[in-house]
């Protein structure tokens, strides 16, 4: 299964050396990277263009056209390059080396469409930032974490069903593309995920 890997870029140089080598650490290989920048006007190109990686490749926008659009940029790239799965990853992140082959395995023994990890925040490392997501009927279904904020003890570490996953981290087959179309551009940046993935 070939997984297209699509990040956003807008002025990310103070990220990118950490996600590029969580990136190349992966034990899973079948992936091609799409980077989208927004226009960026510090270093990132420049670290982009530096960064070797098998398969690569770079849309440069000129100017900034929000998230759900670069996102839709990478997403008909990637289905165009018969990728199978594309997993939408924010690159202020850095994650294990068997993220890839993790959120794979997952999607094929419970044959869903889409599966996003347990996330963390960078600092403190041990408090959750997401273990499920939820919408809240009572408040115009704004979405909500299940766990943010606790000490990780393990206790939200099973698999579960969930109605809300944030696209910061969200494995997709290409087929609920083919099925529902792309991401909303009129949310320019937030809420671009709730309009996604709300029944």
């Amino acid at each position: 299964m070939k997984i297209g890997i699509v990040t956003v870029t807008y002025n990310s140089q103070e990220v990118l050396k950490d996600f590029f080598q969580s990136i190349e650490q992966q034990d899973y290989h079948n992936f091609e990277i799409i980077i989208i920048d927004n226009d960026s006007k510090d270093k990132t190109l420049e670290m982009i263009n530096e960064w070797s990686f098998k398969s690569k490749m770079i849309i440069q926008n000129t100017q900034n056209i929000g998230i759900a659009g670069a996102n839709n940029q990478g997403i008909t790239l990637a289905i165009k390059n018969q990728c199978d799965f594309i997993l939408l990853l924010n690159n202020d992140t850095v994650f294990e080396t068997t993220l890839l082959s993790k959120l794979l395995q997952t999607a094929q023994l419970y044959s869903c469409s889409a599966v996003a990890p347990k996330m963390n925040y960078f600092s403190p490392s041990d408090m959750i930032w997401y273990a499920g997501g939820f919408f809240n009927p009572f408040k115009a279904y704004l979405n909500y974490h299940r766990g943010q904020g606790e000490k990780d003890t393990h206790q939200y570490s099973v698999d579960d069903v969930v109605k809300y996953a944030p696209t910061c981290c969200l494995l997709i087959h290409k087929k609920v593309f083919e099925d529902i179309g792309l991401m909303d551009e009129k949310y320019f940046v937030y809420f671009e995920d709730t309009d996604f993935v709300i029944d």
